[in-house]
């Protein structure tokens, strides 16, 4: 466990801070930085009641602090059902590449619970030049470390010439942008396109087209009649809520005219 976390000075100019956060927000958010249950990957576990009982505050007051920080300022996610906290911006600040904080933070990030969260900071992760982590999504197989994600198996491989690697990683990743494409056009609410993470592109993709398919008229036979508030924005949809409509067992699925439903929305 860290002894100290860091603190930008920057904070307390920064307009946003300066602008839009009241005394209580930046006290809230000062501690989500800084308490001793804090991460090298900038997500952990930590409870409202522990929350109240740190900050001194109610239930109540944390609950409307959590959500104001994650709805208004978007600086934080909060998982109730896995009591976890992902700070969105710790990366930035607090990841260095040293080997040993690379190790720190591998072991981190393949411990945490929250698929989303996990997603997002090793994308995150794998945006960094000097680091990689393989990202594989076939959850009925476990790597070394017990998880079907296979975090750290490509870390430190250089087998590969540079160049060749980013080309093929460019090639791959426009593949991948034409088959969400495809995909995307279906969907029956066009809401959040840009909200749609690449590792869940990356999934969707590995998925396939005809499944896909199947799985969005499932999920648009279920929806017809719903008003337009009741049917999942597109990013919400594919970044794995349609998880729930793939039938791997019986992949014949109810039909529907998608254009009838994208009238009954319009």
């Amino acid at each position: 466990m860290a002894t100290y976390r860091n603190v930008q000075m920057s904070f307390w100019t920064d307009p946003k801070v300066v602008d839009d956060f009241t005394p209580e927000d930046k006290y809230f958010y000062l501690y989500l930085l800084t308490n001793p249950y804090t991460k090298i990957c900038g997500c952990y576990e930590l409870s409202i009641r522990q929350m109240t009982v740190d900050t001194g505050y109610s239930k109540d007051t944390v609950v409307k602090l959590l959500n104001r920080l994650e709805n208004v300022h978007n600086v934080i996610k909060f998982s109730e059902a896995t009591k976890e906290l992902l700070i969105l911006n710790w990366p930035k600040y607090n990841w260095s590449l040293s080997p040993k904080v690379k190790k720190s933070i591998e072991d981190s990030i393949v411990k945490i619970k929250n698929q989303e969260f996990k997603d997002y900071l090793i994308e995150y992760y794998n945006s960094i030049d000097t680091l990689s982590i393989e990202y594989q999504y076939n959850t009925k197989t476990t790597d070394s470390l017990g998880i079907g994600i296979g975090i750290g198996k490509g870390i430190g491989n250089t087998s590969k010439n540079n160049n060749d690697k980013k080309e093929e990683e460019k090639k791959h990743l426009q593949e991948v942008d034409a088959f969400f494409e495809r995909i995307w056009a279906l969907y029956i609410r066009k809401e959040g396109k840009n909200g749609v993470t690449k590792a869940a592109k990356e999934e969707i993709f590995k998925v396939g087209f005809e499944k896909m398919e199947k799985c969005i008229q499932k999920y648009a036979a279920e929806k017809v009649g719903s008003e337009k508030r009741y049917i999942l924005m597109g990013s919400t949809f594919f970044n794995g809520r349609y998880r729930d409509y793939l039938d791997e067992d019986n992949p014949s699925t109810t039909q529907i005219n998608s254009k009838q439903l994208k009238r009954e929305l319009q």
